[in-house]
């Protein structure tokens, strides 16, 4: 049983997970405020938008923030 269960877990646990991912837009350093090793990129990832940014600091530092528009009174993610 303990072998079976191993077996089991192993198959739920390895997956392939894809996304559609392209980058609309680099973000110019003097538009967003960003120093000489900072990066920011706006990217599509599954028809939603989101703004991504790398920075080269002490420590490599990554972030990816969601854009949200109102419609119709409600918060809903930005599509692409």
């Amino acid at each position: 049983m303990k072998y079976i269960s191993i077996i089991l877990m192993s198959l739920f646990l390895v997956g392939n997970a894809n996304a559609d991912t392209r980058v609309l837009e680099v973000i110019p350093k003097k538009t967003f405020n960003v120093g000489g090793k900072e990066r920011a990129y706006l990217v599509c990832i599954d028809s939603y938008k989101f703004i991504y940014t790398y920075a080269f600091l002490d420590s490599p530092a990554s972030t990816m923030t969601q854009f949200f528009e109102e419609r119709d009174g409600k918060s809903l993610p930005a599509k692409c």
